[in-house]
C-alpha cells in the first residue's frame, strides 16, 4: 500500500493559507524557515530577467528506503523545479539523507 500526506497549491483557498502551512510543516521537520522559505528570487537571468520560486508541494511518502519528506519549488517562468527530500529518522525523529534533485523542464 502506498502512504503519503502531500500538500499542493490547488489544495489551499489563498496563499496566506499556504504559507502558514508551510511554515507549520518546514518547522516540524526541524528545518530552518530562513533556508527554505516560501519564495526567493531565482539568481539565474534567463532572457535578461530574474524569475520567483514559489513552494508548490510539500509533505511526505512512504518509500523503499522509509518515509520521506520534501519539499519542492518552482519557478514558471522557466519551468525550473526543485526538490529538497529527506529521510525520515524514526529514531532520533529528525531528517537524514538530505537531496536535492533539480530540473529544468
Amino acid at each position: 500500500m502506498f502512504q503519503y500526506d502531500i500538500s499542493e497549491f490547488r489544495d489551499y483557498d489563498s496563499r496566506k493559507d499556504l504559507s502558514a502551512s508551510y511554515y507549520t510543516f518546514i518547522v516540524s521537520i526541524h528545518q530552518d524557515t530562513d533556508k527554505f522559505p516560501f519564495e526567493y528570487v531565482n539568481p539565474v537571468l534567463w532572457k535578461g530577467k530574474t524569475g520567483m520560486f514559489r513552494i508548490v508541494g510539500f509533505g511526505g511518502y512512504m518509500s523503499e528506503g522509509g518515509w520521506r519528506v520534501y519539499a519542492t519549488y518552482r519557478d514558471s517562468r522557466r519551468n525550473h523545479v526543485i526538490q529538497h527530500t529527506w529521510r525520515w529518522d524514526y529514531e532520533t525523529d529528525e531528517p537524514v539523507d538530505y537531496r536535492k534533485n533539480e530540473f529544468v523542464g
